[in-house]
């Protein structure tokens, strides 16, 4: 892994929303209203750009993934003017992890051998996400169907209108479902995803790669809610 996780993301803003606990099921949509928001804006130092985006799939999150699609462009022309269009790439993962010490009913071990594992089925544990989700339902009901496409691991200008958010089909990278674990592991799933053996084994593609040497990484989490660390540092029932 690179020595400085930067956490940057051009010009504009990046807003996490947080609350004080894990999920616990059933939920509910939050609404916007009610949302608390946090802003920071940081300034890219450097021409090229490795960008890894943290999706929260647990089941309160349909409505961050859609507003997420509906912002696409602006997202992208951010990129393009900060960045130029061949300078950054994009790659996403969720929050699940393997749960080891955790009840048979939470989220069920993700190994290598087994890529689709977990509650939603996504290959998750820091696995780069290569399905293009796309939403059925509604906000209060959503029915995510997918379609695998392993070109989208790693997206640049070839292929971002295509794999992060296609508007004509209204499907993408982006809907990870929500159907994933309600104990939130995002910082766990970074660390995964960037570190042997997946940065350099299942998190490539035969014409890309991510973290190069001549890139700042930038790190952004989506999420309702804060990183639960470690199983049994937060003591609330997963049952």
């Amino acid at each position: 892994m690179k020595n400085n996780v930067i956490m940057r993301m051009c010009s504009f803003s990046l807003a996490f929303a947080l609350f004080a606990a894990c999920q616990n099921y059933p939920f509910e949509e939050v609404p916007t209203s009610v949302i608390r928001t946090k802003h920071k804006t940081y300034d890219a130092v450097v021409g090229n750009a490795d960008i890894l985006i943290i999706m929260d799939n647990s089941g309160s999150m349909v409505g961050e993934q859609t507003a997420i699609a509906q912002s696409f462009q602006v997202f992208k022309n951010g990129l393009d003017k900060k960045f130029g269009k061949g300078k950054y790439q994009i790659a996403v993962i969720t929050t699940g992890m393997e749960s080891v010490g955790m009840t048979t009913n939470a989220c069920q071990a993700c190994n290598d051998q087994r890529r689709y594992s977990c509650i939603n089925q996504t290959g998750e544990s820091g696995r780069f996400q290569d399905r293009l989700g796309h939403n059925t339902g509604t906000v209060e009901d959503p029915q995510f169907v997918f379609e695998s496409d392993p070109s989208c691991k790693i997206m640049d200008s070839s292929n971002i209108e295509h794999c992060f958010y296609d508007q004509a089909k209204d499907q993408g990278v982006i809907f990870t479902g929500v159907n994933g674990c309600g104990y939130e592991r995002g910082l766990a799933s970074m660390r995964s995803a960037l570190s042997e053996p997946l940065i350099t084994t299942y998190n490539t593609t035969a014409t890309k790669k991510f973290l190069r040497d001549n890139a700042v990484l930038a790190v952004v989490v989506i999420s309702d809610e804060e990183d639960c660390g470690e199983v049994g540092d937060v003591t609330e029932g997963i049952n």
